[in-house]
């Protein structure tokens, strides 16, 4: 007879499957978007220097953008 502990890690797998395989789908059908567009399109907070920051003396938004 299975123990209520054993029950709770089985039911715990098969979310944590069932959970991976949806995900797997979702990522394919975003990778394939990407892939049409052409490019990444990436967001960052504007607390991640360097790739963003607000200058200190007027506050303005600075943003980096990477060489090709």
């Amino acid at each position: 007879m299975p123990t209520r502990s054993n029950i709770v890690r089985i039911r715990a797998v098969l979310a944590t499957s069932l959970l991976l395989i949806f995900a797997s789908t979702a990522l394919a059908d975003r990778l394939d978007e990407i892939k049409a567009r052409g490019k990444l399109l990436v967001g960052v907070s504007d607390t991640t220097p360097p790739f963003s920051f607000r200058k200190a003396a007027d506050g303005t938004l600075t943003l980096t953008t990477p060489s090709p």
